[in-house]
């Protein structure tokens, strides 16, 4: 009887008494003289009379007057009616999980009847109950135009969970006799639940969204069979009430007889066995009346929309027809526990309520006492606030919580995310050589394009500055449209365009062709700035950002770091277009392998998600186009907050498992062209928000004062009184790779303990700004490293070698360090809006690094090196220090744009909003 799942997680341990009377299902029981005796020795018992036949067949009128309430055409009296078409969404299985069908008014008088509420009471030895908001089932005797409803044998049960856990019941409202469709069971089976999972440990499940249901193959079907199971057809009349233990081996049966089957599946447990996390789930699945499966804890819970032919229904309820009033107390007793606010206890109306005790965060019962039911627990309102809770003492909650789906991002393995950051590493880091590590090779290029009129050096260092130009144009393009098709199609052609851009620079004859296959190289390595470290956040969580982050610049900057102190060696040998040629071939490799081991990392997260609220959002399960195998539909989704020490299970059953075929789909998603226009509006928006205009300054100066660097540092060390040979001036950058090595794990690991440690002294709430404080290393060294090299420069005979060099790497790790803190600090502050704060700090930047390089030469010919570079430390340190005031009023400055910064919705944001 399972239904429709989205929520996974493994609740903490309920508090149920050491001997509390309950029925133990285990051997011990006494005989009681009663259909509980039947539900002892066969695992379910049939309970006649629960509900008198005149009320029951009131209640199947009520049933028909539901479906041909939707005004398809759907006629009780007309069997040719039973159509999808006539119909609202029914699966297979006979279930209306939809249309908040399981709160309509006679759904709770029949979860009220004293009959249906009594067995469930014997059985567990108390009043106290919750209710399940369970399904409503129609078994049409015309099925001619309907789905084939194939068997499904499971049981409701955790294998690794044994013993008696959950009593499962229907109410019967027309007969049922043989042909007449329903419950059929395996007898006796929950006895030989624990020895059946124990010789059969080894069998491979059938995939399911929750460990809770277990499908039995044809192995298990035989197994059960060898050991005297047997399979019986339940038969009731109106009013009858069927039970069975959630270990008993069932499935339903399609009608083949004359008569409609009409059943309301209704369970009940203590409300002991719920975790006040279970109690707080529950009211909002209530109150937005939405159904659950058999568990009454509500871990579990259906949709009110539905989906038609892969599409939304055109037929919208998140109502029922005729909401119930929960006024007296048999129902309130069994329906939704209560709140005081502002602890939000839960409470049953029965009298008796559990508090929190103040040692123990499980629920204990202490004291007798009544309340009225109060307001909700807090839930997304409709507008993003980055400061989040991260952090509750010495538990680390996931941000963003990820969904159930196998084919989330933020569900794949450890190593597939690895392996997705380190290739995302290496495009970028043959990306960024092939661009900026050219500076090593400037003065061969001097003679041969002196006979062509460009053999001035501030011609030559247009070969270095345009290309970072249009890395920035290509961040304009490749985002947007990222966002509008997908992250993969983007990067893959990136990928292409760099293998392409290379061996055009290969061959290139004149300046002029070597210059623009340049700028087609800029483009292509321009996604390494934006879009590559968007696509490792989205395969990573809030608290492990950093880290990932640092990852990704560690392998890129070791690899550009080797690179780039080869590349003079390597022209040396084979050529500065064998030096091209060889980035070429690592950029197809890096295409090829991508191809199979990148998939698509976006993923349409609701709202909620990102700030770690417990909240219901409805929203499609997937926003593929229609007719791929993955369209599954829309579902309500009860956010729930996870912990890095929960084991998380994936839905098989609203979703697709994940496959070779759906990774190496180059287009996963319908193209949303609103998305990309967004994206372009929204950068506009996001420039101004001023701690983004704060972050964009300060990327494009220190990106602009290291392409400085390397435009310069060549023709200084190759002449007097250093005199270095062209074949080895490249390896004065050997020290990026100590900072690769040294330095980003402190910007990395050091960022996100620093983040974990200040939210426990906030009392669990992370702020963005937090990001900012290992900002204060990279600012300094990088001030003092520019000036430096402005005074060895301009004085090589007073400054011995070392200090050209450690110039020029001391002031790559305050870049990298102004990148990651930037990008890190402007994802956490707007992750909705990652689109456009990534182009803007990643593309503008390269708009504001050129105009910081592009004029270096005649810039030095006015005031000189230290003059120049002077200026440059100074312009650091002074960006550096405006730092300070964002830390101070970030949070203020976030709630000043905070309507900017967000769409106001609960679903789906965009990544523009």
């Amino acid at each position: 009887m399972a239904t429709t799942t989205t929520i996974t997680e493994q609740p903490s341990a309920p508090i149920t008494a050491v001997d509390d009377g309950r029925m133990k299902m285990d051997g011990s029981d006494p005989t009681f003289g009663d259909w509980r005796d039947d539900l002892l020795r066969d695992g379910y018992a049939l309970i006649k009379g629960a509900i008198p036949r005149e009320r029951a067949n009131g209640y199947a009128d009520k049933m028909y007057s539901v479906l041909e309430s939707f005004g398809l055409g759907y006629d009780r009296n007309d069997p040719s009616t039973v159509h999808p078409d006539k119909l609202p969404v029914i699966n297979e299985k006979g279930m209306l999980m939809a249309y908040g069908a399981c709160h309509e008014d006679f759904v709770w008088s029949i979860r009220s009847e004293p009959g249906v509420v009594g067995p469930f009471e014997q059985v567990y030895n108390t009043k106290d109950l919750i209710v399940s908001f369970d399904v409503i089932n129609y078994g049409f005797a015309n099925r001619a135009n309907l789905p084939e409803n194939k068997p499904w044998p499971h049981q409701d049960q955790d294998p690794e969970k044994p013993g008696f856990r959950c009593l499962q019941g229907l109410v019967n409202l027309h007969p049922c006799g043989p042909n007449d469709g329903g419950l059929i069971v395996c007898k006796g089976s929950h006895n030989l639940s624990a020895q059946f999972h124990e010789e059969l440990k080894d069998e491979p499940r059938i995939p399911a969204w929750t460990k809770e249901w277990y499908g039995f193959t044809n192995r298990g079907m035989q197994w059960l069979k060898d050991h005297g199971g047997e399979w019986i057809k339940v038969c009731a009349d109106p009013g009858d009430l069927i039970v069975w233990d959630s270990r008993t081996a069932h499935y339903n049966v399609p009608v083949k007889g004359e008569i409609d089957r009409m059943a309301v599946y209704t369970c009940f447990m203590p409300v002991t066995d719920a975790t006040q996390e279970d109690l707080l789930r529950k009211k909002a699945a209530y109150e937005a009346r939405l159904g659950t499966t058999h568990w009454p804890n509500a871990r579990h819970t259906g949709s009110n929309a539905a989906v038609r032919n892969g599409k939304p229904d055109h037929i919208v309820r998140d109502r029922p027809l005729n909401d119930a009033v929960l006024k007296d107390r048999a129902q309130t007793s069994i329906g939704i526990p209560k709140f005081l606010v502002p602890s939000e206890i839960p409470f049953i109306n029965s009298s008796k309520f559990f508090k929190m005790g103040e040692t123990d965060s499980k629920i204990t019962e202490e004291r007798v006492e009544s309340a009225d039911f109060a307001q909700k627990p807090p839930v997304d309102d409709g507008t993003y606030k980055p400061n989040v809770q991260l952090a509750d003492g010495d538990v680390t909650y996931l941000i963003p919580t990820p969904s159930s789906d196998p084919r989330d991002p933020l569900n794949l393995s450890k190593l597939r995310k690895w392996i997705i950051t380190m290739t995302c590493a290496t495009f970028a880091a043959v990306g960024l050589v092939q661009v900026s590590g050219l500076g090593a090779l400037l003065g061969e290029f001097i003679p041969q394009y002196a006979a062509e009129g460009h053999g001035s050096y501030e011609d030559i260092s247009h070969l270095m500055t345009y290309p970072s130009l249009f890395m920035g144009l290509g961040n304009l393009i490749g985002m947007p449209l990222a966002l509008a098709v997908g992250r993969r199609p983007v990067f893959l052609g990136s990928c292409a365009l760099a293998v392409l851009g290379s061996i055009l620079c290969g061959t290139a004859k004149t300046y002029n062709s070597h210059l623009a296959a340049r700028m087609i190289l800029g483009l292509a390595a321009g996604q390494s700035e934006a879009l590559c470290p968007l696509m490792v956040q989205e395969v990573h969580f809030l608290h492990e950002r950093a880290r990932c982050l640092m990852w990704f610049t560690l392998w890129q900057s070791t690899l550009s770091g080797v690179y780039t102190l080869l590349t003079s060696y390597i022209a040396a040998g084979i050529g500065s277009s064998g030096w091209y040629f060889l980035g070429a071939g690592i950029a197809a490799l890096t295409f090829l392998f991508a191809i199979f081991m990148v998939p698509e990392t976006k993923y349409d997260r609701p709202l909620a998600a990102y700030q770690g609220q417990e909240a219901s959002v409805s929203r499609f399960v997937t926003a593929h186009a229609p007719g791929v195998d993955d369209t599954t539909g829309v579902y309500t989704e009860m956010l729930t907050r996870k912990t890095t020490t929960e084991p998380r299970e994936l839905d098989f059953v609203n979703f697709k498992p994940r496959t070779l075929a759906s990774d190496i789909r180059i287009l996963n998603q319908k193209p949303d062209w609103k998305e990309g226009w967004q994206c372009c509006t929204g950068m506009a928006i996001v420039t101004f928000f001023p701690d983004m205009m704060w972050a964009l300054l300060l990327n494009g100066l220190t990106i602009g004062v290291n392409i400085a660097l390397g435009t310069t540092y060549g023709a200084i060390l190759q002449a007097a009184p250093y005199s270095w040979s062209s074949s080895v001036v490249s390896f004065a950058l050997t020290g990026q790779i100590v900072v690769a090595f040294l330095a980003l794990p402190l910007l990395g690991r050091g960022s996100d303990w620093i983040i974990q440690y200040f939210a426990r002294r906030n009392g669990g709430i992370h702020k963005p700004e937090y990001r900012l404080i290992p900002l204060i290393i990279p600012v300094i060294v990088g001030t003092l490293a520019s000036i430096l090299y402005g005074q060895a420069a301009a004085h090589p005979e007073r400054f011995h070698w070392f200090a050209i060099v450690f110039s020029i790497n001391a002031y790559y790790f305050g870049f990298v360090g102004a990148n990651q803190v930037g990008i890190t600090y402007a994802l956490d502050a707007y992750p909705t809006r990652s689109g456009p704060v990534l182009v803007i700090i990643c593309a503008m930047r390269g708009v504001i690094s050129f105009g910081t390089s592009y004029g270096v030469t005649p810039f030095v010919n006015s005031i000189g090196y230290d003059g120049a570079f002077g200026v440059y430390g100074g312009l650091t340190a002074a960006l550096g220090a405006v730092g300070i005031f964002v830390f101070i009023w970030g949070t203020q400055i976030r709630a000043m744009v905070a309507k900017w910064a967000v769409a106001e919705t609960s679903a789906t944001p965009s990544y523009n909003h």
